[in-house]
């Protein structure tokens, strides 16, 4: 069976294309793939920076509240009120004194929108929404139950609705046992910030949301929250990288989180234009190989059309000219072989004539 003629340039040529297009490929997916670490190291070390810097001003205006309540907790007059029995004294602390101090705290930190008031042990206390309510009133708050089961002084709660306002805002309460000389607890300050004032600086970056195991303290509810509990670092989930700061004042952490398609995206867009650069550069590159092969291609048919002329008595044929490569090597080659053969079919040749005229020499001798 014969077998199929393949030309050499087209061997060489489908060589070269299949290692430039995998060259390309495995450049490409190298430098995706750098590119890609790159971006998602760069994102995440400046999205960590920005939640830091925003976590330290949220903690900053929580530690200020801390304080307020805090004195407020010891203060002489607090105590007094929530000793005291006369409900003549406890109206005029509440309309005057104590009154008075919770309204020049609230005013100061107005900024948060920040609502403070005592909780009384005693229910036979005379109550004031915006000074003392009895401490029965957050018999369902389950945070406030386990607060009071607990030896610590203070505590955030977790996010929910104000329960001493017509409002439907989301506040971050804040209590402080108020204990007496005697360590005996006579009641509670409580003290609740809006979360949207303490959050605010969140609001002009686009998914970022304050997050305590597994609980949203604050961010809108279409971004997507991060499975894993993690206080900080940056992880994957899906398509979203989260980043995470902590807020330690509330426990709780400030997470951003990025579309990873829009990473990979851009990642595709930067290494697009050397990649393009590196194909360009291979066709060049085959290019410029094909051109030297058919060069070298073009002599070596002349060589074998030469050579191929041989059987058919033309000995008296012109070579390709001489090269510093394989072919000029094979044409010296071929060239000393045609020079003996034609030494050698001269000495043939004389030696027939040289027959022939004895033969015909001899012949005359005879007929002579």
């Amino acid at each position: 069976m014969r077998k199929r003629y393949i030309p050499l340039m087209t061997r060489i040529s489908c060589l070269f294309g299949a290692l430039i297009v995998l060259a390309c490929a495995l450049l490409s997916a190298f430098s995706y793939r750098l590119k890609l670490q790159s971006h998602v190291s760069e994102l995440a070390s400046q999205n960590t920076m920005l939640l830091r810097t925003m976590a330290q001003s949220i903690d900053t205006q929580l530690a200020q509240v801390e304080i307020i309540v805090r004195e407020m907790a010891y203060d002489a007059e607090t105590i007094q009120l929530l000793r005291d029995k006369s409900q003549p004294r406890q109206i005029l602390s509440i309309l005057f004194s104590v009154g008075k101090k919770l309204q020049q705290n609230e005013t100061y930190l107005s900024a948060l929108d920040m609502d403070m008031v005592l909780l009384s042990v005693d229910d036979t206390m005379v109550e004031s929404y915006d000074t003392l309510v009895h401490e029965t009133r957050l018999a369902d708050n389950a945070f406030y139950a386990d607060f009071l089961s607990q030896p610590r002084l203070s505590g955030w709660g977790g996010a929910e609705a104000n329960l001493f306002s017509t409002s439907e805002e989301i506040v971050l309460p804040y209590y402080h046992k108020v204990i007496t000389g005697l360590n005996t607890r006579v009641g509670a300050v409580r003290c609740t910030v809006r979360a949207d004032r303490l959050f605010s600086p969140l609001m002009e970056y686009g998914e970022v949301m304050a997050v305590r195991e597994g609980e949203r303290l604050f961010g809108a509810e279409e971004i997507a929250a991060p499975v894993r509990p993690a206080r900080t670092g940056t992880w994957r989930e899906g398509d979203s990288l989260y980043s995470a700061a902590p807020l330690d004042r509330l426990n709780a952490s400030l997470v951003i989180r990025e579309s990873y398609s829009s990473i990979r995206a851009a990642a595709m867009r930067d290494i697009a234009l050397s990649m393009l650069m590196i194909f360009l550069l291979g066709v060049a590159l085959l290019l410029a190989t094909r051109q030297v092969i058919r060069a070298m291609l073009s002599r070596l048919h002349r060589l074998t059309e030469a050579v191929a002329a041989i059987p058919e008595g033309d000995i008296a044929i012109a070579l390709p000219e001489d090269g510093p490569d394989e072919v000029g090597r094979l044409s010296r080659a071929f060239s000393s072989l045609l020079e003996q053969v034609n030494a050698y079919y001269d000495e043939l040749l004389q030696k027939e004539k040289d027959k022939r005229h004895a033969q015909t020499m001899a012949l005359q001798y005879q007929i002579n």
